[in-house]
């Protein structure tokens, strides 16, 4: 018996000894570690266990400190880890791992650095991330983003074969449920999701909204000089057949198709503040300048509605103008600066309904990659009534229309200098009048179409003008570089 005891007790002693040697050689592998890759970092936990017969370990109140990220987890469960097998092949494999409650805190973060390190081979056969939580800090501790109560399945992580990526593991699938995603935005709106999910490599959310951050007195007092305030509302999405990585230095967003259903926009603009003079790029040059890289082979926006707002220099009341039932089919979004010809060429088609009945055809092309910004634009809207002209023209330039333009096509090739083109009118006994002097309304158009209107002039048949040159104000937007085309070319035909 008392042999028996000694047995017991020799044992008792070499398994404390053998769990307090795992410890210190675990506590010693990671803080290697972090050393060995350069991260800069600090880690802390109040309890540590393992079985080494099992392979199972556990870690509880840990936190990770680095230079901009301050990461605690309630609780890390470890299935499956074998410490011999890292001896003896230097492979890192486990079953499974489940990280739970994990806070993030990521403060001013840096440029995404690769590990100076070689990792071994790991393998990882799945990861779970169960109610994490991840915020964006200024330097001024203030929040400009959150992800809340977010949950993640990653199962096959294993190394990547380049080693160019700033975390060069990958995961064979990807599944996550996000309850709420809250962001700052140009630091005047927000944008938040009620609920995203990806899943089958696709992902889907709903209730996407962007709005300003102030009420419309006080935002308007905020701002040195006119700009929009934005309000959006996307009910559901979807993202099918996407990868998400890092390399060549920037994050690369690969997505197959972008569905957007009955999204809501509304823009409000006064023109009683002076005008934003900075410079502003056509979407060509947005996309080449963008710091990340891009390739959507499709987005489809479906049902959408547009309501435009603006309030006319010295004016209180808006003049509005509206597009509603609109198709937006785009195509080949991307800056791959690799891509020539046709291969670089991003396409818009949209179809609406704009004002109260008149329809809206829309073909629309601009080359990624051409320094000069070349673009084509041909459209046609048709049955356009005075009467729908008059809720925009009214209240903005103080004038009205009756009868009818039956079709309006126009023909535009430009780039970031000018743009040249074609109008073609068929017009239905149309008449336009002022409401009062022609005062206001002489900064809006040029003094030929004033004399048009308070001549009282009627315009019928079909008007054509192929000779039209507009050059761009840089200052201006292409939405205003459209229209500038549209209007002054419409003026010239007409006159």
């Amino acid at each position: 018996m008392k042999n028996s005891y000694k047995v017991i007790i020799v044992i008792a002693l070499l398994s404390t000894a053998l769990v307090l040697t795992t410890k210190l050689y675990v506590d010693s592998f990671i803080s290697d570690k972090i050393s060995e890759n350069k991260l800069d970092s600090q880690l802390f936990y109040s309890d540590f266990s393992y079985n080494l017969f099992t392979g199972n370990a556990e870690i509880t109140n840990a936190t990770l400190q680095t230079a901009s990220v301050k990461t605690t987890v309630e609780k890390i469960e470890i299935e499956g880890f074998s410490l011999i097998k890292y001896a003896r092949h230097k492979i890192i494999h486990c079953d499974a791992i489940v990280i739970t409650k994990p806070i993030s805190v990521v403060t001013s973060p840096s440029k995404s650095k690769k590990l100076q390190a070689q990792l071994p081979p790991i393998q990882i056969d799945a990861i779970s991330i169960v109610n994490g939580s991840i915020a964006l800090k200024s330097d001024s501790a203030t929040v400009y983003a959150i992800c809340e109560d977010f949950n993640v399945k990653l199962t096959g992580i294993h190394n990547a074969e380049t080693t160019s990526l700033a975390f060069p593991l990958i995961a064979t699938t990807v599944e996550a449920q996000i309850s709420k995603y809250h962001s700052i935005i140009d630091g005047m709106h927000s944008l938040q999701i009620e609920n995203a999910e990806i899943a089958d490599n696709a992902i889907q959310f709903t209730e996407l909204k962007m709005a300003p951050l102030l009420k419309k007195v006080d935002f308007q007092k905020s701002i040195p000089y006119e700009k929009d305030m934005l309000f959006l509302n996307i009910p559901k999405g979807n993202v099918n057949a996407y990868s998400i990585g890092y390399n060549d230095d920037k994050w690369q967003l690969v997505f197959k198709k972008v569905n957007i259903e009955q999204p809501n926009f509304i823009a409000f603009r006064d023109k009683n503040k002076k005008d934003d003079t900075r410079y502003k790029p056509l979407y060509s040059k947005q996309l080449r300048k963008l710091k990340v890289g891009i390739s959507i082979d499709t987005i489809s926006i479906n049902k959408a509605s547009v309501v435009y707002a603006e309030i006319a220099e010295g004016k209180s009341m808006p003049g509005f103008a509206r597009i509603n039932d609109l198709h937006i089919n785009i195509s080949n979004i991307h800056n791959d600066s690799t891509k020539t010809g046709a291969s670089s060429i991003t396409k818009i088609k949209a179809k609406s309904q704009i004002m109260k009945g008149a329809k809206l055809d829309l073909d629309w092309q601009f080359d990624v990659n051409s320094l000069a910004d070349n673009f084509t634009v041909f459209g046609q809207i048709e049955n356009i009534e005075g009467e729908d002209l008059n809720m925009f023209l009214s209240p903005s330039y103080q004038a009205n229309a009756t009868g009818e333009i039956s079709l309006l096509t126009f023909d535009m090739a430009g780039n970031d200098k000018e743009a040249q083109g074609t109008i073609k009118l068929n017009l239905n006994d149309l008449q336009l009048r002022l409401n009062s002097s022609k005062n206001g309304f002489k900064k809006i158009v040029i003094e030929p179409l004033i004399n048009f209107v308070l001549l009282n002039k009627t315009r019928e048949g079909i008007l054509e003008k192929s000779d039209i040159v507009v050059v761009r104000d840089k200052q201006k937007s292409f939405w205003n570089y459209l229209w500038s085309f549209i209007s002054q070319g419409s003026i010239q035909t007409i006159v």
